[in-house]
């Protein structure tokens, strides 16, 4: 048989010298099956691997949907979005009703209104939300200089505010005055 004889790759049906056609089906020929290059382990045809390589495989780097920027495999993106992710929208572990995202939790709970707050003497039994050591002033003249006055404690005669202070909560005192005093931002950052 003449070397330089075509034949027809049985996958691909191009013409193909017959020297050349064992090395033209492992290693050339566009419909031969090969794994996919990014190691999801998929087996392919290798016209197919860019349109698999983009749009199907596994182990595609994708954008995090929530916008904080983190390019990862799209078998872990669900993992991260869900779990990881400081674009994710969370909500208060104090389950106040706030939905915000994961990366503004830290600086709410500092003025959340459902953190637990021990009274003054530091009674466990005590402790309470915020919420709950502010109450609406009953008189026209208590409620002057602010929306709230402090609420103490029935068996310790305190209220959180004392606590907040001898723990040198300084965000929880803050929120605190900013109560009572009826301050439009926090006095500190």
């Amino acid at each position: 048989m003449c070397i330089k004889r075509p034949l027809q790759c049985p996958q691909c049906l191009d013409k193909v010298l017959s020297s050349n056609l064992e090395n033209h089906i492992k290693h050339e020929c566009s419909k031969r099956f090969v794994y996919c290059y990014k190691g999801c382990g998929s087996l392919l045809q290798e016209i197919d691997t860019d349109s698999h390589e983009t749009l199907d495989c596994a182990k595609r780097p994708t954008k995090c949907i929530n916008g904080c920027g983190v390019s990862l495999p799209y078998f872990k993106m669900a993992e991260h979005t869900q779990l990881e992710c400081e674009g994710r929208i969370t909500g208060c572990p104090n389950r106040c009703q706030a939905a915000m995202r994961a990366c503004d939790l830290k600086s709410h709970l500092r003025y959340c209104d459902y953190t637990l707050i021990e009274c003054g003497a530091g009674g466990k039994k005590c402790s309470r939300p915020v919420r709950a050591w502010l109450k609406p002033p009953t008189t026209i003249s208590a409620g002057e200089h602010g929306k709230y006055i402090l609420d103490r404690c029935w068996q310790h005669n305190e209220h959180g505010l004392m606590w907040a202070l001898k723990c040198s909560n300084v965000d929880i005192v803050v929120a605190f005055l900013a109560k009572v005093y009826a301050l439009a931002v926090p006095i500190c950052h």
